[in-house]
């Protein structure tokens, strides 16, 4: 299960573990919208805006959503739910989740239960069913409210008190009632890194939880992986000797957890012309000094996101708090060295000095520095880069990911 099979990180890893699941067992992914046209994915709710298809995406996403919400989250209870802050969970086709499937499954694996589309009450009943695999991509579950806690730890104690809500505080209750649903069954934890398995065993997943695994997500290597700058330049029109820092993100300058301000401050002083693309987000062109800035929307063809990497000279990555971006993993794969905050799961990804570097949160100097050296060194660019396309080639590729949770499902089924 996932909210969507098109968006950002999340619905990537969960698209493609189901595609390669498919090739060795029978498999279905059931999502709240789907946006694509595989007929091994089927949508949990009737929403009459969903089957768009996956190129009107980026346009349509936020609209798409809140015509779901209208049609699903809207009625007078839920209506009154969402005023008092409370979780929203009144989706009747989650205790339907094996018939919408057509099978009983040996494994249900839940990706992102957030994103108003399944009852989190079904997972007990589902549970007597079969085996059940909570694979985290944030901290939704921990807590009473937030993805991510940022700098607070009530989620530990039972939150109330959130620093992040705005209007009625229900973020105590909404604990309370995730730790009474997480009491009624066992299930099991998957984590793309060691910080957010960590977290969840000092959360309220921990009591009964069978077991956790740190299980790294990949990427598709057929498409991500090292090639020729120039001739992709010369394919993209993009001229070859433009200094290019790259920027992805699912509304990259908007999200509340990436600090876009950091990085074009970051990039606003040099005395040399630099482009920042920034790619996730639609915007006019910026020029800040000799900074010239890109927008684009987010591109759901993964050989156009592939050319754009390998067209690019390094990858900025300034997040406020992130798990295991995707993104990154990307850059990796296409050879690209990283500069990113030290934060949540990165340093997991990005080895300091030899895949890139790490900075911390709002040192503006730190990551201005790191970028100007990598733009100006070639070699330093080409050595790091080759440093990270090994180490996605080891640790993160999609089809060595599918395979440890196949192995590791067989093993408890």
């Amino acid at each position: 299960m996932n909210t969507c099979d098109y968006g950002g990180g999340a619905e990537a890893i969960a698209r493609y573990l189901h595609i390669l699941y498919r090739g060795e067992e029978e498999a279905v992914l059931a999502v709240g919208c789907k946006y694509g046209d595989d007929s091994g994915v089927v949508q949990m709710e009737e929403h009459p805006e969903a089957n768009r298809g996956r190129d009107a995406l980026p346009f349509n996403m936020r609209l798409d959503r809140l015509a779901h919400r209208m049609t699903y989250g809207h009625t007078y209870s839920n209506i009154m739910q969402r005023r008092a802050g409370r979780d929203v969970l009144c989706y009747p086709s989650s205790r339907k989740l094996l018939d919408i499937a057509g099978f009983t499954p040996d494994v249900i694996q839940c990706h992102n239960l957030h994103g108003h589309y399944f009852d989190l009450n079904a997972l007990p009943e589902l549970s007597s069913r079969a085996p059940v695999v909570l694979t985290l991509h944030d901290c939704w579950l921990m807590g009473g409210r937030c993805y991510h806690s940022f700098g607070c730890e009530r989620w530990k104690i039972g939150c109330g008190g959130c620093p992040q809500q705005r209007g009625r505080d229900a973020s105590a209750r909404n604990w309370a009632d995730r730790k009474a649903i997480f009491s009624k069954f066992h299930y099991r934890i998957a984590a793309p890194c060691q910080w957010i398995l960590d977290k969840a065993k000092a959360s309220l997943l921990a009591d009964n939880m069978v077991e956790g695994r740190v299980i790294p997500n990949g990427v598709d290597r057929r498409l991500f992986h090292p090639a020729d700058k120039s001739s992709t330049r010369d394919k993209l029109r993009i001229d070859r000797s433009e200094k290019i820092v790259l920027f992805v993100g699912n509304y990259a300058r908007t999200s509340p957890w990436r600090d876009y301000s950091m990085l074009e401050e970051a990039l606003s002083y040099p005395d040399e012309d630099i482009t920042l693309l920034c790619v996730g987000e639609r915007g006019d062109r910026v020029q800040r000094g000799r900074l010239r800035v890109r927008f684009q929307e987010l591109v759901n063809d993964p050989a156009m996101m592939a050319n754009l990497y390998q067209a690019a000279d390094v990858y900025a990555h300034p997040a406020i708090m992130d798990t295991f971006p995707t993104t990154i993993l990307e850059a990796m794969a296409c050879g690209m060295p990283v500069v990113a905050t030290n934060v949540g799961g990165i340093p997991e990804q990005v080895e300091q000095g030899k895949t890139g570097h790490l900075v911390p949160y709002r040192d503006v100097d730190s990551m201005r520095n790191h970028l100007l050296n990598l733009l100006n060194d070639e070699g330093a660019r080409e050595r790091m880069g080759r440093a990270a396309a090994a180490k996605a080639s080891q640790m993160f590729d999609v089809t060595v990911q599918a395979n440890v949770y196949l192995n590791w499902f067989r093993e408890f089924v």
